[in-house]
């Protein structure tokens, strides 16, 4: 699977999973046990922009 199908494919199972605008924190296991994966799919109208997250 090409990059960009496995990105969208990502993207398309955070929006069935929680929507959009929203995160869907992922503890990753291994050498990343203390990280948290933070994807989430927007969607913005073309007016708009991604303002600050945090």
């Amino acid at each position: 699977m090409g990059a960009s199908k496995l990105f969208y494919a990502m993207q398309n199972a955070i929006k069935d999973k929680v929507g959009v605008n929203v995160f869907d924190p992922v503890k990753l296991g291994g050498s990343f046990t203390r990280q948290v994966y933070l994807p989430s799919s927007y969607d913005l109208g073309d007016d708009e922009a991604l303002k600050q997250l945090l």
